[in-house]
């Protein structure tokens, strides 16, 4: 069950991975970029800046959840509660209240909404070369392409209804590249 699930994550990620490339081929292109040494985005100078301060700001960003504890961590980890078992995680899930939102960790633009399998929802929020993945959201309050600030509300976390738990998964992407979150 747990590799089912982990196999199930990867192709969302193998998704998030390909919508990150073709925003990144796109930008290229519309600003004539045919530097292909260049991984990533075509950035204008205020996207630069914005970068830049989202570097500046590395270990004083907020949380992505209001009130929440950590219930994994990146990396590959053991198994909570089975002995044994290895698990590896993309990014960071927090554990949160019913009801809760997820909230940006920093200025930026949606890049993009993609529907997970649930129909439940991720929003990808980009801080020049770095993008903030926010997953497991019910009903989304931004659109492709809004400008939001930190701290600014997206959307309804989901509340599984078999064990009553609302986990936020929070992943962090330079260009293509995951990275550790915390």
């Amino acid at each position: 069950q747990i590799r089912k699930k982990q196999k199930a994550e990867k192709v969302i990620d193998k998704k998030i991975e390909k919508l990150i490339r073709d925003a990144i081929a796109r930008s290229k292109k519309k600003n004539n970029k045919k530097n292909l040494k260049s991984t990533g985005f075509a950035l204008t100078p205020e996207a630069r800046k914005l970068e830049k301060d989202f570097l500046s700001n590395k270990g004083k960003l907020p949380s992505p959840v209001k009130r929440g504890v950590v219930v994994r961590h990146f990396g590959k980890q053991p198994h909570p509660t089975l002995k044994g078992i290895t698990i590896e995680s993309n990014g960071v899930f927090y554990a949160t209240e019913k009801g809760a939102s997820a909230r940006v960790i920093f200025n930026g633009k949606v890049l993009a909404i993609q529907v997970l399998p649930g129909k439940k929802k991720a929003v990808l929020v980009q801080h020049g070369n770095y993008i903030s993945v926010y997953k497991n959201l019910d009903n989304v309050t931004v659109k492709k392409g809004d400008l939001v600030t930190t701290k600014q509300e997206i959307g309804k976390i989901h509340t599984d209804k078999t064990t009553g738990k609302t986990i936020l998964a929070f992943v962090l992407f330079k260009e293509v590249q995951r990275q550790n979150p915390e």
